[in-house]
């Protein structure tokens, strides 16, 4: 638990693109661990743009030049964007991380690494399972709860509403881990997300917005 490693999950479908803007920027190699939950959701109707393998060979080729990080790759098919991110959240805590930071793939995610050595001892002791991150929304700061103790073992169950992904519970008394951010105005400093959102065709956009019209 001392070394309190930090882990980047995203859950991504048909978005090769995104995962190398996020890859690309030079902070993502300051994460212990790089997760990708890949796979066509049960509820998604459009046409893929890309070869179901693209985002693979993306995470593959980055992990190849990248051996001093953990780099996990795992398709996870027919299942709700709700059903996978609890997954993904299964995944984070057998994996052996301490800390699981969520990030969508049109999220760009920057890690100040002395920052992080900083606040992640503080962290070590912090009876919240949920701290929250300021994702610059489009020019909009938020706070966002996304980054979770693995501690708390979270899981998420299935939620009605659109794109309703902020009832993450615990393992270990099933309180909701989210709202933990409501008890302290702190941030994580040293964690910052982005919005990056790129459509790539007026098909795309017309699925994601059917997509969107969808219980997750």
């Amino acid at each position: 638990m001392d070394k309190q490693e930090i882990g980047l999950l995203c859950c991504v479908w048909d978005d090769p693109r995104g995962i190398m803007r996020m890859l690309d920027q030079p902070t993502i190699e300051s994460f212990d661990y790089v997760c990708f939950f890949d796979g066509r959701f049960s509820q998604w109707k459009g046409e893929a743009e890309f070869p179901f393998d693209e985002v693979l060979n993306v995470v593959k080729d980055w992990g190849n030049t990248h051996d001093n990080i953990n780099v996990y790759h795992e398709f996870v098919v027919d299942k709700t964007e709700s059903e996978k991110r609890a997954h993904m959240m299964i995944r984070a805590y057998q994996i052996g991380m301490q800390w699981g930071l969520v990030v969508d793939a049109d999220e760009i995610p920057k890690i100040d690494i002395t920052k992080w050595h900083q606040e992640k001892y503080i962290l070590k002791d912090s009876s919240f399972g949920c701290h929250s991150i300021v994702l610059d929304n489009y020019g909009l700061p938020q706070r966002r709860p996304r980054l979770f103790n693995m501690r708390e073992q979270p899981y998420l169950t299935k939620t009605e509403g659109m794109g309703d992904h902020s009832r993450v519970y615990s393992s270990i008394d099933g309180r909701d881990l989210c709202q933990d951010i409501t008890k302290t105005t702190k941030n994580v400093e040293s964690i910052t997300l982005t919005h990056n959102k790129e459509f790539y065709s007026k098909q795309k956009m017309y699925d994601r917005k059917e997509f969107g019209k969808t219980s997750h």
